[in-house]
Order: structure tokens, then sequence, then C-alpha cells
């Protein structure tokens, strides 16, 4: 890809809402971040059992746009993915430009990101902090939940961990994929020195800076049209 990168498309599968407005608020400080050099906007969907309509609400954040999707949650797996597809049809329009995809934390949101990457044919970047990669989680994963993640892997530009503690864990239960983990740099593993768990805070805006590097220079090698793998 070449050209100038200006538009950023977020996703997670841990996103704040009026409803849960503590979970993954670390990932709408990283956004805010990645705002200061660039045009993002966050697209999350958010099922509701008691609605049977699709409602896009758009928040203009200081530095980025937010669209909140509430769509209907569906009675099973399949009317599941489906009512999530026609909901990220219904926010999509609204989008007019993507020049590259970022996503953070997996499972359980993959199959959005997938869907994400074919509509707007675009450069999918992963970061992955989640804990359900380490050997135990795996094994104790459901064979649909460990074929989604292969399957969305399989189709991530590249894939990034917090750790080289997390990197580790993924080459060894994704085996199969031949895709090349990497280690964000600057980035510290949770829970190897004393310093983090006394200073949280710290590690946190080490770590969302050590994001935000890695997606400046992954954007760079992007539009220069450089593999990045």
């Amino acid at each position: 890809m070449t050209g100038t990168i200006k538009n950023i498309l977020y996703l997670s599968s841990w996103y704040p809402t009026p409803e849960n407005p503590f979970l993954g608020n670390f990932i709408k400080r990283q956004i805010e971040l990645l705002s200061d050099d660039y045009a993002v906007t966050l697209v999350h969907l958010v099922p509701d059992t008691n609605t049977d309509q699709i409602s896009v609400v758009l928040t203009k954040e200081k530095r980025f746009k937010e669209y909140l999707v509430y769509h209907p949650r569906g009675r099973n797996g399949l009317q599941k993915l489906r009512n999530q597809k026609k909901a990220l049809k219904e926010v999509f329009v609204k989008i007019e430009l993507v020049d590259i995809l970022f996503s953070q934390i997996l499972l359980p949101r993959a199959l959005q990101f997938v869907f994400t990457k074919k509509h707007f044919n675009c450069p999918w970047v992963h970061i992955e902090q989640g804990s359900y990669f380490s050997p135990g989680s795996w094994a104790n994963s459901s064979m649909l939940r460990r074929a989604i993640a292969i399957f969305s892997i399989r189709r991530v530009d590249s894939f990034l961990a917090v750790s080289d503690f997390l990197r580790k864990d993924l080459k060894s239960v994704i085996w199969t994929v031949k895709n090349y983990f990497k280690t964000i740099k600057g980035a510290k593993d949770p829970f190897d020195t004393f310093e983090y768990l006394m200073n949280l805070s710290m590690a946190q805006f080490i770590l969302h800076e050590a994001i935000n590097a890695e997606i400046a220079r992954y954007v760079a090698q992007y539009q220069s049209g450089v593999d990045v793998n």
C-alpha cells in the first residue's frame, strides 16, 4: 500500500459503554493517544436483548469519532453473527475512508474484525493482550473458539503481542498458523517486576506509549509498501 495513511479504523473486543463504563477503558485511552497524530474512528457493537432495531450512536470525542452500535442480540450463534454483520454494515456506510484497520483483544469479536477487513479491503494490524492464549486456558477452550481464533489469525496482516511472554504462548498454542507473532517494543510483561505491581498507572502509560510508537511504525511501513512481517 502506498500513499499517506491518515484514516484509522479501530475495533476492540473490550471498550467502555454507558452500560459497562469500566470494561476496556484503557483501550479508549490508547485511541486518544493515537488520535493525536491520525484521524481515528472507533466502532463498537453493543448487543441489546431489549431491541429489535439497529441504532447507531455517534459521539464526537475531543480527538476521535466513536460509534456505538446497538443491535438485537440473537437467540443462537448464527443469528448473533447475522445481527452483528447487519450492525456493522449499518455503521460502515457512515465511514467514508479507511486506510488501515487496528484491532485489539481478538476474542470474542474476532469474526467482526475479519468482516471489517474484508469490507474495507485494507491492511489489518492486531494487538493482543488476552490471557486466553496461555497453554492452560487454550487447552480448556472449546473447539469452536479455537477454530475462530486460528481462522482469524490467518487473515491478520501483522499480529503484535504486548509482551514477549504472550508471544511465546501464541507460538506454542497456534503452531498451525504460519504467522510471525511479534512483540511490541518497550512493552513490559504484566507481572515480571515489582515496580509494575507497585505502580500500575506508570506501567499502563509505558504500554500505551509502546503501542502508540509501534502503531506509528507500522503505519509508516504500510504506506511505504514495505512488508512489515
